[in-house]
């Protein structure tokens, strides 16, 4: 409905939008790149193909002079059926946030691998905060080179497939004080993150990548600096708060890769004793994890080492998970700290000192008609004392492959001392989570 195209600097604002066939607002890309050849039957491969086009569309004059740095905000967007908001490169150094998305894909009239509230392609230093966006089939979905990207402060409910997927992505990208609530929170087919100060109430899917080559860039430019395929990890957990889903099964469940909850039933068993995916090749099948960070057990620690290959005799002494997940490929380390597991959330073995509590503690009530969550802390002092430390650029470091610090779009560091809110945090004894916690007894939010 609003497509500002190639260019630059559009403010989209205070819109209601609905009712799209396909897309509210897109951000999108030159046609002279060649990506929209629909009636053209292709001999190479989608990465192959994308490859080409971003490398078309830098001749193409794709810089900061000339694209991108749109605002949209303040806008209410639902009832779109394949993305609230879409982009391919042309949202790089944009502002989304404070928009209203929901009813995303709600008539099911079509599918495919751009159906999200929000899904962009190349979100370099694009910020996405204080969005709302529930009952979607997917939330949102960065997809290739989300580099200097900043998820923070949005709140995720309702939403069908997941709150957020990366995919193919290098980083740094950062994730902060965000409420992630759905079943399924996190499909993480990237590298490259960190997240600090959230709310996770919902499963994750922790899965490499090693068949697609994919770029990354040189520190706030579109110019790419390199490619490298996705082996999984350098990710940092700090101060986030896990929240389990009273699932008694902990264990890693094999799913196909754009599967979600609930899963299908699976009542056949092949030959070699593992449930039959429908006939879908092992390299398509991922693992969901249960609510909590043992999904990254098979990582090594950034303590320890820096990269780490496995022999075929460390993987033999893994389970099927992890050897489906590692085999051939090299890891890259991961690290966390601060981190509280609530309701039998499942705590990483890479962080020793974690705060695991037996009791749930928090109460999530959400309610998608009037697009609403209220929140109850019951005992706040299960979230302090928790070894929360104050998360800085310094503490994040810098990502494997971009060579580039955690920080902001115009270069200057990360320094988390507000809530969710805007409360103002100690400098020390932080609270673990989205909300700095001063008061006693049971404490109740609405958003």
């Amino acid at each position: 409905m609003i497509g500002p195209h190639w260019s630059k600097g559009w403010i989209i604002e205070n819109n209601i939008i609905s009712e799209s066939k396909c897309v509210g607002i897109s951000l999108g890309t030159e046609i002279g790149t060649g990506h929209s050849k629909s009636l053209e039957k292709h001999s190479k491969g989608g990465t192959q193909r994308e490859q080409e086009v971003i490398l078309r569309a830098l001749r193409s004059g794709w810089h900061k002079d000339n694209v991108g740095s749109h605002i949209v905000r303040d806008n209410v967007i639902h009832d779109c059926e394949q993305a609230g908001i879409v982009g391919h490169m042309g949202a790089v150094f944009s502002r989304i946030y404070q928009n209203r998305i929901y009813n995303i894909h709600h008539k099911r009239l079509r599918h495919g691998a751009e159906v999200a509230g929000i899904k962009l392609h190349a979100a370099l230093d694009t910020q996405i905060n204080e969005n709302i966006i529930y009952s979607c089939y997917r939330a949102l979905w960065l997809d290739w080179q989300a580099q200097g990207t900043r998820i923070s402060r949005n709140v995720f409910f309702d939403n069908i497939s997941e709150d957020l997927f990366v995919e193919v992505c290098h980083g740094p990208y950062m994730v902060d004080h965000n409420l992630f609530l759905s079943p399924m929170n996190f499909r993480n087919m990237a590298q490259g993150g960190a997240f600090a100060h959230n709310l996770f109430a919902g499963r994750f899917v922790v899965r490499s990548e090693i068949t697609r080559v994919t770029p990354y860039h040189f520190p706030h430019e579109t110019a790419m600096a390199g490619y490298s395929n996705i082996t999984g990890g350098d990710d940092r957990y700090y101060n986030n708060i896990f929240l389990g889903d009273n699932d008694a099964n902990k264990e890693p469940v094999p799913i196909i890769f754009f599967e979600h909850l609930p899963l299908k039933p699976r009542d056949e068993v092949g030959e070699d004793g593992k449930t039959v995916m429908d006939g879908v090749p092992d390299n398509s099948i991922c693992y969901l994890h249960a609510v909590g960070l043992g999904g990254y057990d098979q990582h090594p620690n950034v303590k320890d080492k820096k990269w780490w290959e496995y022999t075929k005799e460390e993987l033999m002494e893994l389970g099927d998970a992890a050897k489906d997940f590692f085999i051939g490929n090299a890891v890259l380390p991961v690290a966390m700290g601060g981190n509280v597991f609530l309701n039998h959330a499942v705590p990483s073995t890479h962080e020793s000192d974690a705060t695991i509590v037996a009791q749930k503690g928090v109460k999530i009530e959400m309610n998608p008609a009037l697009g609403k969550v209220h929140i109850q802390i019951h005992d706040p002092e299960l979230l302090r004392g928790t070894s929360a430390m104050l998360v800085t650029t310094d503490l994040l470091g810098k990502t494997y492959h971009a060579n580039m610090k955690f920080e902001k779009p115009d270069s200057s560091p990360y320094y988390f001392d507000s809530d969710f809110f805007g409360t103002k945090r100690p400098d020390a004894d932080v609270t673990s989570g989205p909300f700095e916690i001063t008061e006693q007894g049971t404490i109740n939010f609405e958003i």
